[in-house]
């Protein structure tokens, strides 16, 4: 602890050092030269402003001169820009390493311009303008700092003053036809009255127009046929007129339908073009070189939205391109179009395709720590090849095939250096449309319960999976566990970030067998976990799982927002069916599968959990990242248990990373695993049916090594997870709203609290290497509160630890992972 202390102690005063350092750096300025050091926007006059924030925000953005930055947190950058400036009479070696140092951590000095700081106010001044501030009036004032005045403040001063207001709105144009237009979308006008004379606003407007006629046959129509914003005010109000323009080489807009559809699916721009002609149906040619197609016409025909003598439609033309890009067969797809020559008023379109390749191999490898049940601290080692195969059938099917191995070593231990062997492959054939056997999507959407939208949206972008996979896991000297499953559902991608991942039938066979070492250690001594090691069959027929993930890009101001929702059943169907029998021949039976050996229970268990993520970017070296993560797990009929494997742990480099994963609860209980000086540490297997967790992380960027952008974090997580009903084995697990008493020899004692109450809390330090293809992360968490309590020698309870007895061990180095951790 000692030694920590005095680490910091001299880190703080290096880093005080090099902050006067940095302060002195103003005896490199000549003159009247000043630092700017920092911009201020200040709102003057009585005039009330709507979303203020938002409009100051967007008036930082105008700045035509930034306040340098700072490294290490604290030292000014122009301190290292002046520091490695001067390479006179330095080798070229020491020339290269300042000028990669300047590159790292300098800058040049932002030295106050003041034609910079006048083209500023006039910009902020224009774009209030533009907003509808029109006598928006705009000064800065020079504030000079320091003790010779060499460190400016400039502070805008803007006065929105009054804003327009729009009055009524006239839409008017030459060509009949297109003035009939505007009068049905004034109805339903952007600039409607009340609104701000706004510059967006309008170009909005613009774009609606745009996209009204061109969806409806005007397919060359453009927004520069619509006039500028103008208008007549009085007062503060503003009547506006918008006029579509005619086009110069016409005398209307011309409106057009489909005519000829020329197709070229093996398309290769340095081969002649392709002379031999399928006509698939009027109007629509199919080309090749031979007669032959590597896919079949008919997927390609599902796919075409174009049709001949159908009304021009923009949204056809884009989900025509969509859909085609989609199959993920074609490296380019181009849509060409040309006027008929025989009639002007037609669009002839050729659709070239250029074919992607077939086969594509991957590989991949990764190495992680861990914290593995009854075995201790491993170093793992993994590695994949995969293979995906593009029109397996010659119907754009994507047929993907994976093979992953890897061990777990225990480095402390070279006479049994192997402790764990994973071994997974996976085969998934994915079919580029929506296969609905049943009609029940279409049912759904007949009836109400999904929209137009969502089902067009489905049938457009969903493509069905059917998978099957293997899996082989041993823990030498514990477990074999061979699993099997199959499945069949759908994948899916909306416009709107929206993510769908449906499994509609799927079956897991689960195959444990254990050593009586195992058995002895753990599974005798726990009957929750032991029921865990049975063999189970894990089926869904109608609906075994589905995720759905909402995603938000950055706005305005750098917030982003994810939600994942995810809901998993087992046996609903097979407790149907078990109840009916029971019901016709008044018995009490469970139903299993037995063997001349085994007997495999069916399991029967729900499942939810709902992940929140939140991001707030300052800058392009800040930011914070907030998540909040709960999850509930049950079982039901004839179910007794969650199986182990569909329960929730804690701790970890995903979770809460002052502990080991799994070593966390459940509730108030304290494993005995976790007691200082036990023989067994880092045997850690505690799991749960409910789990809360809170993690916030502030991020930043540290400094380029070789390339490579080093960023820091500090973290603060918090969370648990508890029993749904009490446990003899684990005292003060269970999950409980309110404390809990009990009278003992006359007495009334709390035998258990709020679940709350049993939070365990830590925080830490992250390094982040980011080698532009993938992360490496390294966290190191410290505990700050435990989740069970600690009797003191007064009687009283306490979960927060005592720092004063902080020592290095205390920290939990084992958290290595790729990526962000949320």
């Amino acid at each position: 602890m000692k030694f920590v202390f005095r680490f910091a102690r001299y880190y703080f005063f290096f880093i005080l050092g090099l902050s006067f350092l940095g302060c002195n750096t103003t005896r490199h300025l000549e003159g009247d030269d000043s630092f700017l050091i920092r911009n201020e926007i200040e709102f003057v006059g009585n005039k009330k402003i709507r979303k203020k924030r938002q409009l100051r925000e967007e008036l930082t953005r105008l700045y035509k001169q930034e306040p340098n930055g700072t490294t290490l947190l604290f030292v000014p950058k122009e301190h290292f820009y002046y520091k490695l400036l001067d390479t006179a009479g330095t080798s070229n070696f020491n020339k290269r390493l300042k000028q990669w140092q300047m590159r790292q951590f300098g800058e040049e000095p932002a030295i106050f311009d003041r034609d910079k700081t006048e083209r500023t106010a006039q910009a902020i001044e224009y774009y209030l303008q533009n907003k509808g501030y029109f006598e928006a009036d705009v000064e800065y004032f020079i504030d000079y700092r320091g003790k010779r005045n060499q460190k400016i403040i400039v502070t805008y001063e803007v006065g929105p003053k009054t804003r327009y207001l729009i009055d009524s709105v006239t839409y008017r144009s030459a060509d009949p036809k297109v003035h009939a237009h505007l009068q049905k979308l004034k109805i339903e006008s952007l600039l409607a009255p009340g609104q701000p004379v706004d510059q967006t606003l309008y170009a909005d407007e613009v774009n609606r127009i745009t996209a009204y006629l061109r969806e409806n046959g005007y397919a060359f129509f453009q927004p520069a046929f619509i006039s500028e914003l103008s208008g007549d005010s009085t007062g503060t109000t503003v009547d506006i007129e918008l006029e579509v323009l005619l086009p110069e080489a016409d005398s209307l807009h011309q409106t057009f339908t489909i005519g000829d559809i020329h197709v070229y699916p093996g398309f290769n721009p340095n081969l002649p073009m392709p002379t031999v002609v399928d006509t698939l149906e009027a109007g629509l040619y199919f080309w090749s070189q031979d007669s032959t197609y590597a896919v079949k016409p008919k997927t390609i025909l599902d796919n075409l939205s174009l049709h001949r003598d159908s009304l021009f439609r923009q949204t056809d033309y884009d989900r025509t391109y969509r859909q085609l890009n989609n199959l993920g067969i074609f490296r380019l797809v181009t849509l060409q179009e040309s006027r008929d020559p025989d009639n002007p008023n037609k669009l002839n379109f050729n659709i070239y395709l250029q074919p992607n390749d077939r086969f594509e191999f991957g590989a991949d490898a990764e190495i992680n720590t861990s914290n593995s049940p009854f075995i201790g601290r491993l170093f793992g080692v993994s590695g994949g090849i995969s293979l995906r195969h593009r029109n397996l059938l010659k119907g754009a099917e994507l047929f993907v095939a994976d093979v992953e191995g890897g061990v777990d070593l225990n480095l402390s231990n070279f006479d049994s250096l192997i402790n764990t062997v994973d071994f997974t492959t996976n085969g998934n054939l994915y079919l580029p449309k929506l296969m609905d056997p049943f009609r029940v999507y279409r049912g759904l959407n007949k009836i109400g319960i999904i929209s137009d939208k969502f089902y067009d949206n489905l049938n457009e972008r969903a493509s069905s999976r059917i998978g099957v996979g293997y899996n082989f896991l041993q823990r030498f000297n514990l477990y074999v566990i061979n699993s099997l499953n199959t499945s069949f559902g759908y994948d899916a991608r909306f416009p709107n970030g929206t993510r769908y991942r449906v499994n509609h039938a799927k079956i897991d066979y689960f195959s444990p067998r254990t050593t009586n070492y195992f058995d002895t250690l753990i599974l005798n001594k726990n009957p929750f976990l032991q029921r865990s090691f049975d063999k189970q069959l894990f089926t869904g027929l109608l609906i075994r799982d589905f995720d759905i993930n909402f995603n938000r890009r950055p706005n305005q101001f750098g917030e982003s927002f994810n939600i994942g929702l995810q809901l998993e059943g087992s046996g609903a169907e097979v407790a149907l069916a078990n109840w009916v029998h029971n019901k016709i021949n008044n018995v009490q039976d469970t139903f299993s599968l037995r063997t001349n050996t085994d007997t495999i229970q069916f399991s029967q268990y729900l499942r939810s959990q709902v992940d929140v993520r939140y991001t707030k970017r300052f800058n392009s070296k800040q930011s914070f990242a907030l998540r909040f993560y709960t999850g509930l797990a049950f079982p039901f009929a004839y179910g007794d248990n969650v199986p182990y494997v569909k329960q929730f742990f804690a701790g970890g480099a995903e979770s809460i990373r002052a502990w080991s994963a799994r070593e966390i609860g459940p509730g108030g209980y304290r494993d005995p695993l976790t007691v200082e000086n036990n023989p067994n540490p880092l045997l850690f297997y505690q799991s749960g049916e409910f789990k809360i967790e809170l993690n916030a992380e502030y991020r930043f960027y540290m400094m380029e090594l070789f390339g490579l952008r080093f960023e820091g974090a500090l973290f603060l997580d918090a969370g648990n997870i508890y029993t749904l009903s009490p446990d003899p084995n684990r005292p003060l697990s269970h999950l409980r709203w309110t404390p809990d008493y009990e009278i003992i020899d006359g007495a009334t004692v709390k035998v258990g609290d709020n679940f709350l109450q049993y939070l365990a809390v830590g925080s830490g330090f992250g390094l982040r290497l980011d080698v532009t293809y993938f992360m490496i992360r390294f966290d190191i968490g410290m505990k700050l509160r435990n989740p069970y309590p600690t009797l003191m020698e007064d009687g009283t309870e306490r979960y927060w630890r005592d720092l004063s007895n902080f020592k290095l061990r205390d920290l939990n180095f084992g958290n290595i992972g790729l990526g962000y951790p949320f």
